[in-house]
């Protein structure tokens, strides 16, 4: 009766709201700390820094990390960010339907000094939309 019951739970879903400036200031940063402690790579993100830039729908979100886990994020541009992400609200609630809001973070999930090392080397910023 416990398994019928306890299988039954993980079947079932709701529905959550998520605050996009939330998402994007505290849940965003939280998560890619983590990502860089869980996957150890704090010393060999030690000096290193990225700007990111995520644009949504017009509302813009900006991201200076330094050594992976150092994250100040501030609403609106910066200037020279190494790389720009924009797409629309729509998108972004479709990648949340999707179970996908991860892919947002793929890029803290793999970041390693090399591929930060080529982003800033970069002339102009890598702009994905």
């Amino acid at each position: 009766m416990k398994e019928a019951l306890a299988t039954s739970m993980l079947q079932q879903t709701f529905t959550i709201t998520v605050n996009v400036q939330e998402l994007f200031t505290e849940f965003v940063p939280k998560l890619a700390r983590e990502y860089v402690r869980i996957q150890g790579a704090k010393d060999e993100l030690r000096d290193t820094e990225l700007k990111l830039t995520l644009d949504i729908s017009g509302d813009v979100y900006s991201y200076m990390i330094r050594d992976g886990v150092n994250i100040a994020v501030t609403e609106g541009d910066i200037d020279n960010p190494q790389v720009r992400i924009s797409f629309s609200l729509e998108n972004l609630a479709r990648f949340a339907e999707m179970k996908n809001i991860d892919m947002l973070l793929g890029m803290q999930k793999q970041l390693t000094r090399k591929k930060l090392a080529s982003l800033s080397d970069l002339r102009e910023p890598a702009c994905f939309s």
